[in-house]
């Protein structure tokens, strides 16, 4: 499997997609879960989750096109804080943390269990 992210810039929005290249071994079930379940989050609004936009399945890639964080996400943050040997103060931890619990809360009000939470 393997992955790519482009920006894509359209009228005055910019939009991330991530393509997935996958094999004929790694196309199964799952698959279409993963595709529906993206479908279920573009219907979603909220301020601590990314928007989703569009998804599909073509010539054995998965597109998902979502907002755009021109901040990146916490897990680049972190990459480089270690290179700079560098840490987080306590007050920027509690607020990810805090935004993390809404946006979970938010799915959990909308009966969605996210069950892969990573820092990117």
């Amino acid at each position: 499997m393997l992955n790519f992210k482009v920006i894509l810039f359209i009228f005055y929005y910019r939009y991330a997609l991530k393509i997935t290249q996958l094999d004929n071994e790694s196309v199964d079930e799952s698959t279409f879960d993963q595709l529906n379940e993206a479908k279920l989050l573009r219907s979603l609004s909220s301020s601590y989750i990314i928007q989703y936009h569009d998804c599909f399945f073509e010539n054995m890639r998965i597109f998902l096109v979502t907002e755009y964080c021109e901040d990146g996400d916490i897990g680049r943050k972190i990459r480089e804080k270690r290179e700079q040997k560098q840490s987080f103060d306590e007050e920027t931890i509690f607020m990810w943390s805090q935004e993390m619990i809404f946006g979970i809360y938010f799915l959990h009000c909308h009966s969605i269990i996210h069950r892969d939470v990573k820092p990117g």
